[in-house]
Parts: C-alpha cells; sequence; structure tokens
C-alpha cells in the first residue's frame, strides 16, 4: 500500500455474510494445500533426500523444485515476467517452509509457514496493482522470514539455561 503496488477492495460489505465461514475458510488453504504440500515437499522428500545428501544439497532441491513446480500452479499472473516472478516468490516459500522444517526438525512449523502466508494472502483485502512488484516484495519477505526463523533457532540453541542466584 504505502508504495502504490496495491489498493485496498472495499470488502467489508460482501464479507460480512460471509464471517459465519471464516473459520472454514482459513482451514481451505491449510488443508487443501499448505498440509498436503509440506507433508510432500518437508515430509516424505526432505527426509528421503536427507538420508543421501548434505543438508546443504537437501535445502536447495527441495525449495528449487517446489518453486519451479510452480510454473504450471494457477495464479494471477499474466505476463512471462510475472509468471517468472510467481515461481520466484514460490521458491521463497518454499525456502522458508524448508528453514522451518530444517530448524524445528518438524513438518508443523513448516505447514504454519505455509498455511500462515495463504491465509495471509486471504485476509488481506487488496487488489493487485503492480502485481510483479507485489511478487518481488513477497518473495523478499518470505526469504526474510527464512533468516529470522534461521537466526531465533541458531539463538536459542547457542543460550544455555539460566542458572538460580545462589543464596548465601
Amino acid at each position: 500500500m504505502a508504495l502504490g503496488l496495491t489498493d485496498w477492495v472495499p470488502w467489508w460489505e460482501s464479507a460480512r455474510d460471509m464471517l459465519p465461514y471464516l473459520p472454514l475458510a482459513l482451514a481451505i488453504p491449510v488443508l487443501n494445500q499448505a498440509f498436503p504440500e509440506e507433508l510432500l515437499w518437508r515430509g516424505h522428500v526432505y527426509d528421503t533426500l536427507s538420508a543421501r545428501l548434505s543438508t546443504r544439497a537437501v535445502v536447495i532441491t527441495v525449495t528449487a523444485v517446489f518453486g519451479a513446480l510452480h510454473i504450471i500452479s494457477q495464479s494471477g499472473a499474466d505476463t512471462l515476467t510475472e509468471k517468472l516472478l510467481y515461481v520466484v516468490m514460490a521458491t521463497a516459500l518454499g525456502f522458508a517452509c524448508t528453514v522451518a522444517r530444517m530448524r524445528s526438525g518438524a513438518v508443523w512449523m513448516a505447514v504454519g509457514v505455509h498455511g500462515g502466508f495463504h491465509i495471509g494472502l486471504r485476509l488481506t483485502p487488496t487488489q493487485h496493482a503492480g502485481f510483479a512488484a507485489q511478487l518481488v516484495l513477497m518473495a523478499a519477505a518470505l526469504i526474510l522470514a527464512a533468516w529470522v526463523i534461521d537466526m531465533a533457532y541458531r539463538a536459542r540453541a547457542g543460550r544455555e539455561p539460566v542458572a538460580a542466584p545462589e543464596t548465601v
């Protein structure tokens, strides 16, 4: 909004009647996209490749293939540039989910990242004015999210438990 890449959509009038269905509207992207995709990519594929490849190779492979498959995905992309940027954004999503899986050791955090991304898109009442630029910003935000997840887990791993003060 601040950069002029998107505009607010007057959605409250139409959304008011749909409010009772909000929990279902939030569950659908998690159950339809995030959960099955993460079970496959950050679950099965990640575990299978981890037995044979280095961590770096697993992260690169799972992220790149996940992103590349989005070239055939349905999206709001019209031009070739937008379609390629959509793949870049999906690759960044895959990277954030892979880092979440790698650092947490569980698929559930990757499901949360993926599901949170889709829920956020559905709850943000905007219309695309500059879709290509918006895809670039989403990709950058997802890379930043991956970095924050990684740094949070690194900081947590390096922390020593706080000892109770000694009494005299």
